[in-house]
């Protein structure tokens, strides 16, 4: 945020949302990223009150939604009040790191926890679908 404004403060940049330009970056945009899709997974480290307000998660499910295509979010942390999470429009979100173990330890084991937690999520998930 802050060298985002430095740099539309002197030297004139203009705020673009990240989604869009990542879509745009490939020439089918979001036609090719969303359509027909059994399921989008996306992440981020901490899904919070900023992810309801627009963050990159926000901008997936948006998107996704033209398509009608559901989307999941594995986090590390989820700090957001359960109720709230149906503002986000994710049909699921995933929290893999251990809520009684300290930040050191979920960001060391980060990768081992995301296997854990997303073997037992589509494990679950190809049993229902």
């Amino acid at each position: 945020g802050g060298t985002a404004f430095g740099l539309k403060a002197f030297l004139d940049a203009e705020f673009i949302s990240g989604i869009d330009f990542i879509l745009g970056l490939n020439s089918e945009g979001e036609a090719r990223a969303f359509a027909d899709a059994d399921l989008i997974v996306t992440g981020e480290g901490k899904i919070d009150e900023q992810t309801l307000q627009g963050k990159l998660v926000n901008g997936i499910v948006t998107n996704a939604k033209k398509h009608n295509a559901p989307v999941i979010a594995f986090c590390g942390k989820l700090d957001v009040e359960t109720n709230r999470l149906g503002d986000v429009g994710l049909i699921e979100i995933i929290e893999i790191g251990e809520t009684d173990k300290p930040l050191e330890y979920n960001l060391k084991n980060a990768g081992k926890l995301l296997e854990q937690k997303s073997f037992e999520f589509f494990k679950n998930w190809l049993k229902d679908n």
